[in-house]
């Protein structure tokens, strides 16, 4: 779906006219919410705060500047040689379902999105798949970017696991694309997650008798540019960029 950035960069502005102005914006895909869940102050204002400010550190990008996406994975080696010519990227990296970030940061999104939608489309390459076009923008903006990535085989959340056959990178976690919901939300409301959680798996696989599983972990804040040079190497960084994203939108 391409009308996201629209979406949520057209109504920050709206809002904006009525006296409105928000600290942070989201887009949630309405259909995220699968499982049965008890998420009421979501995502958590303490929490999200927090991210950012940890964002800011790792990321060495001003957090009114940050973009955050999920990621479920890395590009595939080869794309170490991919550039801007070569258009979208077919892999699962991110996932276009939640993002967000302070509306300085949507604008420049929103700007920076149909640029280059526009660019592919005009040379007619296939930009129908939104996650594609993401994560061609994440390797050629990746500093503007922070992210949460469960399956990150480095993260101490997941090394400090008692690890046990078949068992997921951050413990008992529900579905792993949608791992930022619990990872965005409140204390309290994470401990009800885990408990949940467990409860239920104790009941589906072990039987009440059996030990416990490992309770889901809060693992930590990454910035997209640490992540792709965790795959491609320390020396690697973006290519130039020859499209040139315009200082205001033209809808």
């Amino acid at each position: 779906m391409q009308k996201k950035p629209f979406f949520v960069h057209d109504a920050l502005q709206n809002l904006a006219r009525e006296g409105k102005v928000y600290e942070y914006a989201f887009w949630n895909y309405r259909g995220a919410f699968r499982e049965e869940h008890r998420y009421r102050d979501w995502p958590s204002v303490d929490r999200v705060r927090e991210v950012w400010d940890e964002g800011e550190r790792v990321a060495g990008t001003g957090k009114e500047d940050l973009m955050f996406f999920p990621i479920v994975g890395v590009p595939g080696s080869t794309m170490v040689f991919w550039n801007e010519n070569l258009g979208p990227i077919d892999n699962e990296v991110s996932k276009g379902s939640f993002f967000g970030g302070t509306p300085k940061a949507i604008e420049w999104w929103a700007r920076t999105y149909y640029t280059y939608h526009n660019h592919y489309l005009s040379l007619d390459v296939f930009v129908g798949k939104d996650h594609s076009l993401i994560n061609a923008l994440l390797l050629l903006f990746p500093s503007r970017f922070i992210s949460v990535y469960p399956s990150d085989p480095s993260a101490p959340a997941h090394l400090a696991l008692a690890r046990k056959p078949g068992q997921a990178p951050l413990g008992l976690c529900g579905a792993e694309r949608f791992y930022y919901q619990f990872w965005l939300a409140g204390g309290g409301e994470q401990e009800d997650a885990r408990e949940r959680w467990v409860s239920r798996e104790r009941w589906r696989v072990w039987g009440w008798w059996r030990e416990d599983g490992v309770r889901c972990a809060v693992t930590r804040v990454v910035g997209v540019m640490d992540v792709l040079r965790g795959r491609f190497g320390e020396g690697w960084g973006p290519g130039g960029t020859r499209v040139r994203v315009p200082k205001t939108l033209g809808w």
